[in-house]
């Protein structure tokens, strides 16, 4: 076992930390509609990806967001100004 071991060098697992309030505030600051597939691309962490789509739902919920469907595509997109 502790041969094998030694073949294999060393794994770091990535600690990761993500605020819902930092991604409210990333959404705050689109200034127009983004791409509802690039925004949760699949080169962002699970943890990521729960707390972007936590922070949408709570910023549609304040009605700041909505998302739309266009013909195939899916866009996120602010309201207007209130």
């Amino acid at each position: 076992v502790l041969a094998r071991s030694n073949q294999n060098p060393a794994q770091v697992i990535k600690d990761e930390e993500w605020h819902i309030t930092d991604k409210i505030e990333w959404f705050r600051n689109l200034n127009a509609k983004s791409s509802f597939a690039e925004t949760f691309s699949e080169n962002k962490s699970r943890k990521e990806l729960i707390v972007l789509f936590l922070a949408l739902l709570e910023l549609m919920k304040l009605q700041e967001l909505r998302v739309v469907r266009e013909n195939e595509n899916i866009y996120i997109i602010p309201y207007g100004p209130r």
